[in-house]
């Protein structure tokens, strides 16, 4: 028979087997007591089983009545069927029974004979005939075409997206919804089948383990996409998921830049996995150096750090990099340690040639994982030897660290003249260029197994003892570029402690006491005392021992260690009259504490004790980071004054009676005292702050503003800017500019999140006190136009901001640490970009050894 009968004979065949079945099934509902209803349908299907036989009976006649006479009958069973272009159809509904199913048949009046054809034909006649309908055929309809994977506009929507997991689950919902037959949209294309799989087998679904709160990120740096964990505590088996799901967003990221639309999985495995196994290669020759301009020395502590902070950052890896290192560039030693990827985190699924996409099995993520992390450990070597030719030694390390234990899994110690020797494209059997540097490393059929490291990042050879000499008891002279950046020549002249020359000789004091039980202790304390303090070039230092003796002679000072140290450095009458005033201020008795403090203090400035003179500035500084800059301003000023150091107790003085002063309603003397600290602090936010309120409280607002202006001139840390900031936008809003008091809380709150609360309560009232003339919040370019119309500076200013930052790589590179990380904490303060986030990180504490 033709394909067109033979369709025909098979859609009644399924009607009478539905029908039948439609029969017996209402049978057993009516046994079951669902009542007439049930003896309705029986009934109903038993008269259109009767009609559909009928006329199943009728096709069959017509059917032999139309086949050739010498046809066996077997022929019209098993003819071959000609392709017809498919269409979707539905036959007509049986009288509101069941509908017949969707076949993929050209509509039945499309094949049959006009009128004027004979009863009984032939086969071809038949064929003929069937192709001239008398009406026109349905247009087939087209298959739906590939659509294509825009992983930029996916990794956008996740960045922005509260909740990021759900948007991956929704995309890969979409795939499988697009997969399945019979839809009209576009079939997901080969990458966008590759990316919901990885994803899938990342755990997106998995409820054993619950994901945490995160957020997507792209560091500019790298264009990578990073997940964030939002929630304070991590538990490991998260962690591996997030970093299996992460790597699989990089993978589809990776897969989609290097091939095209029409990619299939497999492609997208074989490259992700090739990229797996060339990550070295991406490392350029060792003799050519880093593309960035790290600023600072070209072979120093900061160039260094930020050329391996730069590495981490930038390099192109399928796993997210995290490393911790140390550097020792005078003597040629950098130290790394990074995460090892565990095997969990791999994927689970590979191409294996031959065999196509398959399941990887433990043993094969355990290869996996071993041949990345020594990988790993030459790439990050290749990019310490290149940051400088002084680096001879890179100690690298692959730790892994859960909730239980901390594991190496090898350290190898890289020496420059060996691995210059590599080939980094084509390194060929990776244990054997291991073994050629004498790791400790124990790789047993494929898997690395836990070793003892051979180093630490603490070790004096990477973290030298002489950084963390007291500044002001070094020796060294500063030299060259880092002379001129931190504006001295001596390292001595960034100290900020005027007692520290007395608390070395404390110490040393302390040290060789006699015993209390010794009957001599007396005799033999003060030999000691006056032995290695009385010949001091320093005059504290020998008022001290004076005192000290006097207090052992005659019993007013306990033959104790502790006691004597704190005598020697904090006894004098000056820091004994200040800690007796902070006493008296607590108990609310401003009075009497003015009384402990203005004799002393009007005594020595009578004098002059403390006077500048055109040889002598006597300053006060409350950081390393305002003694470099004010060394630099002075240096640039041209300014050949020596610099000495008045007591933390002088200040502290002038800083209360201040304080009392405007208790007490006496404004001139408090402004008095303030204006003196303005003169030893030059830098000091907090007393800059102070005389402004005094400033106030008199009516002179004008000077006032003046004095914030000069303060957010020279600011340079968030405390000092954005509480310059705060009380400018009150005296903007006081004189109706509204404008720059919005601009200038809106310039506080960049820098000063603990004072959201405060601030934004004013800015609210400000808000609803002028909603015509206010927007809802200034743009950067607005915020700068309205602070620059008033002649308010953008703090931190640029040249603030260019010189401090010049004078944190001068003391690093200096290694003159006590400094560095005073600059590198507030650095950290305001927003960094990760490489110099890394350089921060990078800075070892104190040795404790």
């Amino acid at each position: 028979m033709n394909n067109n009968l033979r369709t025909k004979h098979l859609m009644h065949c399924l009607a009478e087997v539905a029908l039948a079945a439609l029969f017996v099934g209402a049978l057993d509902a009516f046994r079951q007591g669902l009542g007439i209803s049930a003896i309705c349908v029986a009934i109903a299907s038993v008269a259109t089983l009767a009609l559909t036989a009928i006329s199943h009976a009728s096709l069959r006649h017509a059917q032999q009545a139309s086949l050739p006479t010498d046809a066996p009958q077997q022929a019209t069973v098993d003819a071959p069927t000609p392709e017809v272009a498919p269409q979707r159809q539905r036959e007509p509904e049986d009288d509101g029974a069941t509908s017949a199913p969707e076949t993929l048949a050209p509509a039945p009046e499309a094949l049959a004979p006009t009128s004027e054809a004979p009863a009984s034909t032939s086969e071809d006649d038949a064929v003929i005939l069937s192709a001239t309908p008398t009406t026109p055929p349905a247009e087939p309809v087209a298959e739906p075409a590939c659509s294509t994977l825009d992983f930029a506009a996916l990794s956008d929507q996740l960045v922005s997206a509260e909740n990021p997991l759900l948007i991956l689950k929704r995309f890969v919902a979409d795939i499988h919804a697009r997969e399945a037959e019979g839809t009209l949209a576009a079939k997901p294309c080969g990458l966008e089948r590759y990316t919901a799989r990885l994803i899938e087998e990342a755990g997106l679904h998995d409820t054993n383990v619950k994901l945490p709160a995160i957020e997507v990120l792209r560091p500019v740096t790298s264009r990578m996409v990073y997940l964030r964990c939002t929630e304070p505590h991590l538990p490991y088996l998260a962690k591996v998921r997030m970093i299996k799901l992460e790597a699989a967003l990089n993978a589809a990221r990776f897969a989609t830049a290097s091939l095209d639309e029409q990619a299939t999985p497999e492609q997208a495995y074989r490259l992700n996995q090739g990229l797996a196994r060339s990550i070295v290669a991406q490392s350029p020759a060792l003799d050519e150096p880093p593309t960035l301009d790290a600023g600072g020395q070209a072979d120093g502590e900061w160039a260094v750090r930020y050329g391996i902070s730069q590495a981490v950052e930038t390099l192109q890896l399928p796993y997210r990099l995290v490393a911790r290192y140390r550097t020792n560039v005078a003597d040629g030693n950098v130290a790394i340690e990074f995460d090892y990827t565990p095997a969990d985190a791999f994927p689970s699924s590979a191409y294996v040639e031959g065999l196509g996409i398959v399941p990887t099995s433990g043993d094969m993520r355990q290869r996996a994982a071993a041949d990345y992390a020594l990988r790993v450990g030459l790439l990050l070597a290749a990019s310490a030897f290149r940051c400088s030719e002084r680096i001879q030694h890179v100690w690298v390390a692959a730790i892994h660290e859960n909730a239980q234990h901390r594991t190496c899994y090898y350290s190898v110690d890289f020496d420059r003249w060996r691995f210059a020797r590599l080939d980094l494209t084509d390194l060929g059997d990776l244990t054997e260029t291991y073994r050629s540097f004498a790791p400790m490393l124990r790789y047993e059929d494929g898997w690395l197994r836990p070793v003892r490291q051979g180093f630490h990042l603490e070790q004096e050879r990477f973290c030298p003892s002489r950084r963390y000499i007291p500044v002001s008891l070094s020796s060294r002279r500063l030299k060259g570029h880092v002379a001129e950046q931190l504006g001295c020549d001596h390292v001595s002249a960034l100290a900020i402690e005027e007692a520290d020359g007395r608390s070395a000789v404390a110490s040393a004091i302390m040290m060789e006491m006699a015993p209390e039980d010794d009957t001599k202790s007396t005799q033999r304390n003060v030999r000691t005392v006056m032995r290695l303090a009385g010949d001091d070039p320093d005059p504290t230092v020998r008022a001290a021992a004076e005192r000290v003796v006097r207090g052992l002679v005659d019993g007013t000072l306990a033959q104790d260690a502790f006691a004597v140290g704190e005598e020697f450095i904090r006894g004098d009458a000056l820091t004994r009259a200040v800690d007796r005033a902070k006493e008296l201020l607590m108990r609310q008795q401003p009075l009497q504490a003015r009384s402990a403090l203005e004799p002393i203090i009007s005594a020595m400035d009578t004098a002059g004790l403390y006077d500048d003179s055109p040889h002598v500035a006597y300053r006060y500084f409350n950081s390393y980071v305002e003694r470099a800059l004010y060394n630099r301003n002075m240096s640039e000023q041209g300014d050949s004054r020596t610099t000495m150091l008045v007591p933390d107790a002088y200040y502290e003085a002038h800083l209360i009676l201040s304080i009392v002063s405007l208790m007490t309603d006496r404004h001139e003397e408090a402004l008095a005292h303030a204006q003196r600290l303005a003169t030893l602090a030059p830098l000091d936010a907090r007393c800059r702050l102070h005389q402004v309120k005094c400033l106030e409280v008199l009516d002179r607002e004008d000077e006032a503003v003046e004095t914030l202006k000069d303060l957010l001139e020279q600011a340079h840390e968030p405390y000092g800017v954005g509480f310059a900031y705060y009380r400018m936008a009150y005296f903007q809003w006081k004189r109706g500019n509204v404008a720059a008091a919005q601009a200038c809380y809106q310039s506080a709150l960049r820098v000063l999140p603990m004072a959201v609360p405060m601030v934004a309560m004013e800015l609210s009232v400000l808000y609803l006190q002028n909603p015509e003339v206010l927007s809802t919040e200034l743009t950067e370019d607005e915020l700068e136009e309205t602070l620059q119309a008033e002649g308010i500076p953008v703090a931190p200013t640029e040249r603030t901001s260019r010189v401090f930052l010049e004078c944190a790589q001068a003391a690093l590179d200096a290694e003159v640490f006590p400094v560095a990380r005073n600059f590198a904490n507030i650095l950290g303060a305001f927003s960094v970009d990760d490489i110099t986030a890394g350089v921060i990180r990078s800075l070892e504490d104190a040795p404790d050894r």
